[in-house]
């Protein structure tokens, strides 16, 4: 009896609270005057979407991670590579891959968005009463992958949802894409110290290209997407980039200070580009060409000689010319300077794409070689060339002859002048390296390497390098015969390449020293681990060799030209190392 008491003292107290205004759940009724009892559900009440709200199962394509309703269903076989379709009664979602088809897949894929290149979300399309989403990623294998999902418009949060919740841990990155766009002609590329930068060439798009700019500050290992282009009506100074359809070329003179200058293969216009942050933000001059302009497959030049003089050599058409523009005053401005007679570049071109076609009978290497041959234009040179019965490997001979004579002529060789070749590169296909063999592999193959011996001395050289000088190197061996082995040795090194001057004295450093360090000081080699030897013989002969492997081809250049000019002149074929179609 005491126990129900208890009951219904409880229970009053609870009609007694709900008519001074307070409901069961403990909330202040709507009306606080006394009143029957509200009676309030312990359940929410759902909206029809919130009712049919599905449940989600992940799923996994591919490296990559994706949740769907768990009512649909596939509709594909697991096994395909290419492309898998999941069903249900409200829509589907349809995966598919595209695997890189060439260099050019490589390229960022999102134009619009620089933190984050590699994905893409395409604009809303209807269908009716359905719509079309779609979403791309690009993996670090170079695979296109896209995830579309079609659904009904009353449907576009579970849209949302999935594509949302589709990621992968392999996303493609700039070093991918770099590591990659380095192999391209197109491509540019400028260092400055431990900073390097990669200028790259997308698909042309009527008269406009896209241009990509990476940049690494820890000697090209790891790179960041610095500036792409943009098109807008105006042209502003945050906007400013190539954008046209031409050739470019580019040049830091220091970490922050930097020049592209670019051709319009449409109009008779010279695009100069400046920078002083590093490549984030450019200006950009317009700079109109005589109407002899043309519109053909040659980059402009620029070169500095100091940081505020400088010179843009741009070829021009039927005259042989070249239009060479200048500074004084870092790059703010840019003057017409005179024409220049550039019949030597233009014929040397001509000549070793001549030589290349011959070449390109008998292979299916590259068509690779220097733009420009820097020789006085009193030297007439023809070539002979030479491709091994595998075809695997090549090399063209720039000979000097009385005249010019055709590609192999066997009049060639029977010029009196034609008795020690000017110039010879070579290609040769090699297995892939590890990075630790390609140097000795290197070494092997540069004809003037010497071993250096004994205890090396620090020097000081021009713009701050640090060299080291051994008394003495190594004997060689050619056949039976011990080569002289007391040749004093200086080495330096620029980026990936190590410098060594066989026969190094001290009056060497004026004219031949310190104009190759300048040199290379504004002009950046090929972007790979390599040699350069410089063989001083005495009495002003020089000869020079560079040796560098591009993935698995050796490629080796080597000049006999005399004069303290030589290895300059070498290292300029180098810089100037040409595609040739």
């Amino acid at each position: 009896m005491q126990r129900r008491h208890r009951q219904f003292g409880w229970i009053g107290l609870c009609i007694a609270l709900s008519g001074c205004g307070f409901s069961g759940s403990g909330h202040l009724a709507a009306n606080s005057t006394y009143g029957p009892v509200k009676l309030i559900p312990s359940h929410r009440v759902l909206s029809p979407t919130q009712q049919s709200k599905p449940r989600m199962r992940q799923h996994s394509w591919r490296g990559t991670t994706f949740v769907i309703p768990r009512a649909w269903s596939l509709q594909t076989g697991l096994s395909s590579p290419v492309k898998r379709i999941y069903q249900g009664k409200s829509g589907e979602v349809i995966l598919t891959s595209s695997p890189p088809s060439s260099l050019a897949a490589w390229f960022p894929i999102n134009s619009e968005n620089m933190a984050s290149p590699y994905q893409l979300k395409t604009p809303v399309t209807y269908l009716g009463s359905r719509v079309s989403e779609s979403k791309e990623i690009m993996t670090q294998q170079g695979d296109l992958l896209t995830l579309t999902v079609i659904l009904k418009n009353s449907d576009r949060g579970l849209t949302k949802r999935i594509i949302n919740s589709w990621h992968t841990r392999s996303l493609a990155t700039p070093t991918d894409s770099v590591m990659h766009l380095m192999k391209t002609p197109q491509s540019v590329l400028a260092k400055v110290g431990h900073h390097e930068w990669f200028l790259a060439a997308g698909s042309i798009a009527t008269d406009n290209e896209m241009f990509y700019l990476f940049h690494s500050s820890d000697n090209g290992r790891r790179w960041t997407l610095e500036k792409m282009s943009q098109w807008t009506t105006t042209q502003t100074s945050f906007l400013a980039f190539p954008n046209q359809t031409g050739n470019a070329s580019m040049l830091f003179t220091n970490s922050q200070t930097g020049f592209i200058a670019e051709l319009s293969a449409v109009f008779p216009e010279l695009f100069v580009y400046q920078t002083h942050d590093g490549g984030r933000i450019w200006s950009q001059q317009k700079i109109p060409l005589p109407p002899s302009f043309w519109s053909g497959h040659q980059s402009p030049i620029i070169h500095f000689s100091t940081t505020q003089s400088g010179q843009i050599f741009v070829p021009l058409s039927s005259s042989h010319l070249e239009a060479v523009y200048v500074t004084r005053d870092g790059g703010e401005h840019w003057q017409f300077s005179h024409l220049a007679p550039i019949s030597l570049y233009l014929s040397s071109h001509q000549l070793i794409g001549q030589a290349l076609h011959e070449v390109a009978k008998r292979t299916t290497l590259p068509l690779w070689g220097p733009r420009q041959i820097p020789l006085p234009s009193s030297i007439t040179v023809s070539a002979t060339t030479y491709v091994n019965a595998q075809g695997t490997g090549y090399h063209v001979t720039l000979w000097p002859t009385q005249q010019s004579y055709p590609i192999n002529s066997p009049e060639i060789l029977q010029d009196h002048l034609a008795k020690v070749p000017l110039i010879m590169w070579s290609l040769d296909q090699y297995p892939i390296e590890p990075p630790q063999a390609i140097i000795p592999l290197l070494i092997k193959h540069n004809d003037f390497w010497r071993t250096p011996e004994g205890q090396p001395k620090q020097i000081s050289l021009f713009t701050g390098l640090r060299g080291y000088v051994y008394s003495s190197s190594a004997p060689t061996f050619t056949g039976e015969s011990q080569q002289d082995a007391d040749f004093p040795i200086l080495i330096w090194h620029e980026g990936e390449w190590t410098i060594e001057i066989v026969g190094f004295h001290q009056a060497l450093i004026g004219p031949v020293i310190n104009p190759l360090i300048l040199y290379l000081h504004t002009h950046f080699l090929p972007a790979f681990p390599g040699l350069m030897v410089v063989q001083n013989q005495g009495q002003g002969h020089i000869e020079t060799q560079l040796d560098w492997l591009d993935d698995s081809i050796l490629i080796r250049l080597k000049n006999h030209s005399a004069g303290s000019q030589n290895p300059v002149a070498t290292a300029k074929m180098a810089v100037l190392w040409h595609h040739y179609s």
